[in-house]
């Protein structure tokens, strides 16, 4: 148990310092005109999805469901893509925003009807045609319009406002694990995942509070306070809700971590789970 926290602690804080390094490596761009705005959280995005996408796939195959990875990893970047190209050039082209929504629309369409015409194409069968369909639809749901918030919150705001999202959301998973460790007594959900507890649950909201009232200050996102610790209690209990959806999709897959990727965590999915899923929130709060 002390090794594996110890290897916790050692990826989880080299994970920090890249993040952070790479989002105010972005920001530097912009300020310097050396790049379109955004680029390096678009790349950074269209990269954990990739892994996590991969995953995924592995999780649905291992219940005998065979998703073709390179339609959810291209639904994934035409949707996380598209996103960035509204955020950042739409303005200047004359799009508006109903065409822009409409051009969103159309991309999930078009992966819709890649997905029910692969398997008689490419795979030569039909058999399983609506259960790859939409195990794809629910990749590119999952691992691309989620993620794509992140880059739609860069295209308005500073690499630093997708820090804070990203920050506040894993401020609760750290606080639930170590509060639940010390105190936990009651669990939250047995049958998902054991080890959650409801006292974790509230000291995680509680250090998600505390990270979103700072981080509101530090970056200037907003000058009232309750309405920034109002927003860290909802996206602290969003981000409990989302690793639980994580868990109870690991367990269908009858997996303990959805990989191996990074020690003493797991794979990609066991990462992203809670900042993938507040994303949306994130981005109306900001």
């Amino acid at each position: 148990m002390h090794r594996m926290l110890k290897h916790r602690l050692i990826s989880g804080s080299l994970l920090i310092v890249v993040t952070v390094g790479l989002l105010l490596l972005d920001d530097y761009l912009q300020c310097h005109r050396l790049g379109p705005a955004g680029l390096i959280t678009l790349a950074l995005v269209l990269l954990i999805s990739t892994l996590a996408t991969r995953e995924l796939v592995g999780m649905f195959a291992s219940r005998g469901v065979t998703l073709p990875v390179w339609i959810c990893v291209g639904g994934s970047w035409a949707v996380i893509v598209s996103a960035w190209w509204l955020g950042t050039y739409a303005a200047g082209t004359g799009v508006s925003g109903l065409r822009g929504a409409a051009i969103f629309a159309s991309v999930l369409a078009l992966v819709l009807g890649v997905a029910m015409v692969a398997p008689g194409v490419v795979f030569g069968r039909t058999q399983g045609i609506a259960a790859m369909a939409a195990g794809t639809l629910f990749s590119v749901a999952y691992l691309g319009v989620l993620p794509a918030f992140y880059v739609m919150i860069r295209a308005e705001r500073s690499a630093g406002a997708v820090l804070a999202v990203i920050l506040v959301a894993k401020c609760c998973d750290i606080g639930a694990y170590f509060t639940g460790r010390a105190v936990g007594r009651h669990k939250l959900a047995p049958m998902v995942s054991p080890g959650k507890t409801w006292e974790g649950l509230a000291g995680g909201v509680v250090l998600s509070v505390v990270a979103a009232a700072v981080a509101s200050r530090w970056l200037d996102l907003t000058t009232n306070l309750w309405l920034a610790c109002v927003g860290g209690a909802v996206i602290g209990v969003v981000a409990q809700v989302s690793d639980l959806v994580a868990s109870a999709l690991k367990r269908d897959a009858q997996v303990k971590d959805s990989g191996t990727t990074v020690p003493g965590i797991g794979g990609v999915i066991d990462l992203i789970d809670s900042p993938f899923g507040v994303a949306p929130i994130g981005y109306w709060l900001i």
